[in-house]
């Protein structure tokens, strides 16, 4: 069985407020000549834009040995005799 991991829409909203706020704090860094500060938020916002496409899942998958969870760029398996309960 594959199912694709649906997003949901208060994660989307947070995720691009934040992107926001900080592409808006270094404009204004920048505006204000504080070129430095400016290149360092510029900096954590690329890091955590990397680790979200690296880390977020797209899909899961489960057979009668194991659960994958597949990300852009990794994968983790949870083998089933591992799993205790599961909750929606």
């Amino acid at each position: 069985m594959k199912s694709r991991v649906e997003l949901s829409s208060t994660s989307v909203v947070l995720t691009f407020l934040l992107f926001a706020f900080l592409l808006g704090s270094a404009y204004t860094m920048y505006r204000q000549n504080a070129l430095a500060a400016a290149w360092i938020i510029i900096g954590l916002t690329v890091v955590l834009a990397l680790s979200v496409l690296i880390f977020a899942p797209m899909y899961v998958s489960a057979d009668e040995h194991e659960v994958c969870i597949f990300s852009s760029f990794c994968f983790k398996r949870i083998p089933m005799e591992s799993i205790d309960s599961v909750k929606l």
